[in-house]
């Protein structure tokens, strides 16, 4: 989620930041390939998320979201659909999570709500 994060805030698509991800995390080998696959999958498939996350963001729209809201969304579509081993439910769970964590007193109810109606969808 943060690389996610720091690309929109930094309008930054490069990969320098996924390196400086892995240099400051020290992360094994087995990491570094799953972050630069997710991180490369994410932003191939990046407009069809924004799509979805439009689709049932009723308040605001992508380009007017808060940032973290944004990314956690990102993140949290991207496991439901191109991720097979995460189930659902997890992908919703962990960015709640994250919500609650990073983002604004309203961005857990936001994103709860945004995930919960995609996946209602169905993948």
């Amino acid at each position: 989620m943060q690389c996610i994060f720091q690309m929109d805030m930094q309008k930054d698509k490069t990969f320098e930041l996924v390196n400086k991800l892995i240099d400051e995390r020290n992360l094994s080998k087995k990491n570094e390939k799953y972050l630069v696959e997710n991180y490369m999958n994410l932003l191939d498939n990046m407009d069809r998320i924004d799509e979805k996350i439009d689709k049932f963001a009723l308040t605001y729209k992508v380009d007017r979201m808060e940032k973290v809201s944004l990314a956690i969304l990102r993140v949290a579509v991207y496991e439901m659909f191109y991720v097979d081993d995460v189930p659902v439910a997890v992908a919703i769970n962990e960015a709640v999570e994250m919500a609650k964590k990073f983002g604004s007193a309203e961005c857990k109810n936001f994103v709860n709500g945004i995930l919960g109606n995609i996946s209602r969808e169905g993948r």
